[in-house]
């Protein structure tokens, strides 16, 4: 994260993502969230 240019934390650029992994109990399932930090639409 501090490698992130600056601009991505002004939520300005639609495509700037963040991503969070969930993974489940004995490792047998998991859920990537992909989060576009401008307009703050998720996809799972």
């Amino acid at each position: 994260m501090e490698q992130r240019p600056k601009i991505v934390s002004k939520h300005e650029r639609i495509g700037d993502f963040e991503v969070g992994l969930m993974v489940g109990r004995d490792h047998k399932g998991a859920i990537l969230v992909k989060t576009d930090r401008a307009i703050l639409k998720t996809r799972f």
